[in-house]
């Protein structure tokens, strides 16, 4: 086959076809689409927290419900039958674009409504004062939430198939390319706004609601009209005999269809396993939506807030070029075993997490330490980012892949949602009874809050893993089935991923041990500098020296008896033995390892602007991510001991 013909084959996605200018434009245009989406859908998250901080007698629960509960009931129940019904629809501009376009005035329309709520809703009060005496500030939340509600209805339609237009017009080798410019366009609006325009969210709401409403209205508009979708195959007779059926008769039919729905999403524990992971991971971002209250409670003010969350989209927006790049190496690595070590990654943040209890770093440094922290995590969140949805495909049987994602969907927003509520409560709690000189101190539990998520979101993933290798793993998984006379189903592109050389995982270990050695050698060095450049006594210098460095003795010891495990293992391997354990990929054990060691190098210099316990405290805390790191490496280890992998070598 000539090369002219090979590009033309490549260019094709269904009955589309491109020329590499054309794509180009269509990418563009898909970049373009999704910055206005997602300044659009997430300026609420954004804005509404700064108008509900001003509402001081508004309790946590009735927040979580205006941000977080409402979205989640709709998501529930919204998202999964826009999902279905888009798969069949036929219409002239396709079968996504349509319920795009027809939720843009309503959602344009709520975001307009939002910089009137608090206006509207004192006027309101004072009209129905005669007959129904409340305060301005319920009437403007109640206002608030009707709008929410509005907005987050046509809102689950854009999000329910927006994801799907890749598959449906960009050809599949450019898929990773599309997601790359959909993510730079969201990630770079939002990280703009948050630079530029919401240091003025509390004095100029009004107008920054409008203009997005507006923005949003034109800007999807243009995308709907500049993105074409093909044509889709026909919907079968029993597909068109069941659009005909009368309303009851429809709703019959789905509900005999729920059963089957339901058993063959649960038939085996390895999709058990991923529905709880999945609901681990949401459930650890579930109090995103008060990270406004926690930034303003460790000293940022609005301008802040803004300039933090801006500097680090746009740290991650630029980051996001290297999916180009990462791509490529998830493809090598494979997806599934990136999301892992990801999880590995999280075990090992615990410790800062609860950092916050202890003291508080001056505005600037907080703000710069974290943008830091941002930049640093940028392969790894990349690497992650790209391997997500791969991680689906491969998993998942394609048969099905629309109802286990609904499932995953319906599980995840359920349970949030309930878990939301109660992390609303908890709040209200800790302020009436346990904080109550400083009722915005609870809000320092909201790292903490991730932990115990954290661990169990690797716990399942550890299991998801496992179960995934003995069904075949990288060489010859098949999806488990229920509805395949054999029980499964063959799955495509299931080996993507070189065998792990030995005598790359030893000189992984040597790098290992500079890298343990170096952080033994800087506690004491650092406690010492610190101590000097202070004139604190030596007695505290000894406080200092001896805490941090007890914790990273302890994991020095850890790191040579796995170290020494491995290596034997690994020599084994070489001699053509069966190793006792599994071996750590070395590129992503590497990965992992920079990461944690660079935001460890950050929060010990961070330490230099703090003083007495919380000093102590922090180094103590940071040679604890390094103990941490040991033990998610071992896991790793173990996890993936028995997995089979490819003959061929890297």
């Amino acid at each position: 086959m000539s090369s002219t013909s090979q590009n033309t084959e490549e260019l094709r996605c269904g009955s589309l076809k491109y020329t590499m200018p054309k794509l180009i434009m269509v990418l563009v245009w898909i970049m373009i689409g999704e910055a206005i989406v997602a300044l659009g859908t997430q300026l609420p998250n954004r804005m509404l927290p700064v108008q509900l901080q001003g509402m001081a007698e508004l309790p946590e629960t009735w927040k979580v419900f205006i941000l977080t509960t409402i979205g989640g009931i709709l998501n529930w129940t919204v998202c999964p039958y826009i999902s279905v019904a888009s798969d069949w629809h036929r219409g002239r501009l396709g079968r996504r674009i349509p319920y795009i376009l027809a939720s843009t005035p309503p959602i344009a329309l709520a975001l307009i409504l939002f910089g009137f709520t608090q206006r509207f809703g004192t006027q309101i009060a004072s009209w129905v004062a005669p007959f129904w005496e409340t305060s301005p500030w319920k009437m403007t939340a109640i206002l608030i939430g009707m709008v929410m509600f509005l907005f987050q209805f046509f809102n689950m339609w854009v999000n329910s198939v927006i994801y799907y237009i890749f598959n449906d017009i960009v050809p599949p080798k450019y898929h990773a390319t599309a997601l790359a410019f959909f993510r730079i366009g969201g990630t770079a609006a939002t990280s703009i706004f948050n630079l530029f325009f919401f240091r003025h969210a509390e004095t100029h709401a009004t107008a920054i609601w409008v203009s997005v409403g507006i923005l949003y209205a034109i800007g999807v508009t243009l995308f709907c009209l500049m993105v074409k979708e093909g044509e889709y195959p026909p919907l079968t007779e029993e597909q068109l005999a069941a659009q005909r059926l009368p309303l009851a008769q429809k709703l019959l039919q789905k509900f005999a269809g729920i059963k089957t729905f339901i058993k063959e999403s649960f038939h085996d524990r390895l999709y058990i396993y991923r529905y709880c992971l999945i609901i681990a991971s949401a459930l650890t971002y579930c109090m995103a939506s008060f990270s406004f209250f926690l930034q303003s409670e460790l000293g940022l003010d609005t301008k802040g807030v803004g300039s933090m969350d801006g500097i680090n989209g746009i740290v991650n927006a630029s980051g996001l070029v290297l999916v180009l790049v990462t791509s490529v190496l998830v493809n090598r690595w494979n997806p599934v075993r990136i999301g892992s070590y990801m999880l590995a990654f999280n075990l090992t943040l615990a410790p800062t997490c609860l950092r916050w209890f202890f003291g508080t770093l001056p505005p600037k440094v907080y703000l710069y330490s974290g943008v830091l922290n941002t930049a640093c995590a940028l392969v790894l969140v990349s690497l992650s980012s790209v391997s997500d949805m791969p991680t689906h495909m491969r998993i998942l049987p394609k048969s099905r892949f629309g109802s286990f994602c609904a499932m995953q969907a319906l599980i995840r927003s359920f349970v949030v949602m309930v878990v939301s509520l109660a992390g609303g409560a908890l709040l209200d709690f800790l302020k009436l009874h346990v904080f109550v000189d400083n009722p915005n101190y609870s809000y320092r539990i909201l790292e903490a809050w991730r932990v115990p998520w954290d661990y169990l979101a690797f716990l399942f993933g550890f299991l998801a893993f496992r179960r995934w290798g003995k069904l075949g793993g990288m060489t010859k998984y098949k999806a488990p089935a229920s509805w395949e006379p054999s029980g499964f189903e063959t799955m495509d592109d299931v080996d993507a991923s070189p065998r792990v050389k030995p005598a790359h995982l030893l000189r992984m270990l040597w790098v290992g041990d500079l890298f343990f050695l170096l952080f033994t050698l800087v506690f004491p060095a650092y406690a010492y500098y610190h101590c000097r450049c202070q004139n604190l006594e030596t007695g505290l210098y000894s406080r200092y020296l001896m805490q941090p460095l007890a914790v990273m003795l302890v994991a020095d010891a850890l790191w040579i008896l796995l170290r020494l495990y491995l290596a034997w293992d690994a020599r084994r391997v070489q001699k053509g033995q069966v190793p006792h354990t599994g071996l750590l990929h070395p590129p992503m054990a590497l990965v992992v390892m920079a990461t944690v060691g660079a935001q460890v190098a950050i929060r010990i210099g961070s330490v230099a602007y703090s003083a007495g316990g919380f000093a102590i405290t922090s180094l103590t805390l940071c040679a604890g991510n390094l103990l941490f790191l040991v033990i998610a490496l071992a896991l790793l280890s173990w996890m993936e001991h028995g997995i089979p992998q490819p003959e061929q070598e890297a």
